[in-house]
């Protein structure tokens, strides 16, 4: 089975890598995405030294940086200078992550809303900041700008225009980090994910009711799991399955702590993931 990857988003009341990277490891976490909570630590020397330190002292991979987004850090705004603003967060971001040895900066082409009217133009946009981070990254191809799917109203709120973004940045630096949650609210997920299989580089992993974004565990909502797998993995991907889940309360409605949590993740991959796979 692929490794089991978590997101750092999990950890609602703050992220701690010395108190939570070894818990990771230690319940079957084989790699992390750095989220948007992490962000303060970017900017810290010693804070950032620290991440660096409980990371080795642990031997967790990374798999991704998230970068932080907002209607204000958004590298399709109007505004040239919020997009400088935008890029220069990304472009540390993007450091941080070299520095970590890690595989994928995880990039909103938008925030929202967006009107119909105002799409082509936000849509250059976001293609000329992209563009821009080209020079930044590594000549030797040892990581990826992922271009998440988004929903409602953001750019690359389905297949169609994720395609138009591979094809226009025509890069291999450049891939998809598939959020199945937000693909299954916005068009047929098994045919979308046929779309854009190959470029798919990491993923965001959580099931919802086909409405809303719900964040919920495989096997809660209504994502068809097994044909999903099917697509992706004939499609050649080979990365972690990375869980991007919110808390959920335990069978009597309580919260639950941290690692039961972490437990209740990696439970979830190998009784859900193993049982849908086994038929492949």
């Amino acid at each position: 089975m692929n490794e089991v990857g978590l997101s750092s988003a999990l950890f609602a009341a703050g992220f701690e890598p010395a108190k939570h990277l070894p818990m990771m490891v230690e319940n079957g976490i084989a790699q992390v995405e750095l989220s948007t909570n992490c962000f303060p630590i970017w900017s810290n020397a010693k804070q950032f030294a620290d991440l660096g330190a409980a990371i080795a002292d642990c031997g967790i991979g990374v798999n991704s940086i998230h970068a932080p987004f907002s209607a204000e850090l958004d590298i399709s705004h109007p505004d040239p200078a919020r997009r400088r603003e935008t890029l220069d967060t990304i472009r540390l971001c993007l450091d941080r992550l070299v520095d970590l040895g890690g595989r994928c900066l995880v990039v909103h082409p938008s925030s929202e809303p967006i009107e119909d009217a105002d799409r082509p133009r936000r849509m250059e946009a976001s293609l000329e900041s992209l563009e821009s981070l080209e020079s930044r990254a590594p000549a030797d191809a040892s990581v990826k700008i992922a271009i998440e799917n988004l929903p409602r109203t953001c750019l690359v709120n389905n297949s169609r225009e994720a395609l138009a973004f591979m094809e226009r940045l025509d890069n291999p630096l450049f891939g998809i980090c598939q959020d199945v949650n937000h693909a299954n609210c916005q068009e047929d997920l098994l045919e979308a994910t046929r779309a854009y299989a190959k470029h798919v580089c990491t993923l965001h992993i959580s099931d919802n009711d086909g409405v809303d974004e719900r964040h919920w565990l495989p096997g809660r909502g209504v994502i068809p799991w097994r044909e999903w797998a099917r697509v992706l993995l004939d499609a050649g991907f080979t990365g972690p399955w990375l869980y991007e889940t919110g808390p959920w309360p335990d069978k009597e409605g309580r919260p639950q702590d941290e690692e039961a949590l972490i437990r209740g993740t990696r439970r979830n991959a190998e009784e859900w993931f193993r049982r849908e796979l086994s038929c492949l």
